[in-house]
């Protein structure tokens, strides 16, 4: 991420309630995993938190209002930012809570995706499902469907508790646009510092996927044509030169499972421009003498 490219926007983010679940009510209260019981409610024209006590013996609560001091340690703990008023405190780690505590579906990371940028249910309603679709391809790269595959498969990986799910969209969202650090500190509330620390990181959570999915086997005995192949230059700041795309970048070698959707593939990165396609399949030219190709070439991984 080059540059100044990752200050935290005044209005909160937007809430990411799904369309389907019920809408919280006045009283909604945020559970922590802190403090014995503890409450924070919004009951109350003046957004005042309640602070309930409860004891093991059922013993009567005494009620008295946090102060921020207290707020900021629940949301410190939800790893949840903590600047903002008491009021702002108090919405924000209820909404974490009312979020983390629903099961997450397609159509829930649907409705998530799109809440960063202004979809909000309303929005979202008037549309058919295939425009909200169209619309988180155009943010994300992806569907839905396979975010949540991604975002499921990082969490059975590493832990549940580790993989955020605003994170993980935030993530996805820079690999697809590319956005500046402060580009994306706009609508995902975070400071560029943070911007920059989270997308590094679970880049290498998702790259580290890899191993688990992208696995050369799979096929059938009767299969006589296993897998489709081809190299795509990806655009970037270096110095190889690629001729085929007219700019620099570097090289990656792609091959498809032919009965299957799957990626059973990838190569790279190479320079770009520094070698043919057929080269990069075969580990060296026509001439090149077997002995000398590379042996991590694709088309030693084939049968004999």
């Amino acid at each position: 991420m080059a540059g100044s490219r990752l200050r935290v926007p005044s209005s909160p983010v937007p809430r990411t309630v799904p369309p389907s679940s019920d809408r919280p009510s006045a009283t909604a209260r945020a559970r922590t995993s802190r403090g014995g019981g503890r409450r924070l409610s919004t009951k109350g024209g003046s957004g005042a938190a309640a602070d309930r006590q409860s004891t093991e013996n059922s013993a009567p609560s005494s009620d008295r209002p946090l102060d921020n001091k207290e707020l900021q340690a629940l949301l410190r703990g939800s790893k949840l930012k903590i600047s903002g008023s008491k009021i702002e405190l108090i919405k924000r780690l209820r909404e974490h809570d009312e979020s983390s505590s629903k099961p997450l579906d397609e159509n829930s990371m649907l409705f998530h995706g799109l809440c960063v940028f202004q979809f909000d249910a309303e929005r979202q309603g008037r549309v058919t499902k295939e425009k909200n679709v169209e619309r988180f391809k155009s943010y994300y790269g992806i569907p839905p469907k396979t975010a949540l595959a991604v975002y499921e498969g990082l969490r059975r990986k590493h832990n549940a508790v580790v993989v955020e799910l605003k994170y993980f969209l935030m993530t996805l969202n820079w690999i697809k646009l590319y956005k500046t650090e402060t580009q994306l500190s706009g609508p995902w509330g975070f400071c560029e510092d943070h911007v920059r620390a989270k997308c590094k990181e679970y880049a290498k959570l998702i790259q580290s996927l890899k191993e688990d999915k992208i696995v050369f086997d799979g096929f059938e005995e009767d299969e006589i044509h296993w897998i489709t192949v081809d190299t795509v230059n990806f655009l970037a700041q270096a110095k190889w030169y690629d001729p085929k795309s007219h700019s620099s970048g570097l090289k990656y070698e792609f091959a498809m499972s032919i009965r299957r959707p799957n990626l059973v593939w990838m190569r790279g990165p190479l320079p770009a421009g520094e070698m043919h396609d057929g080269t990069m399949y075969r580990g060296g030219t026509k001439k090149t003498p077997m002995k000398d190709r590379d042996r991590n070439a694709l088309y030693f991984m084939l049968p004999k």
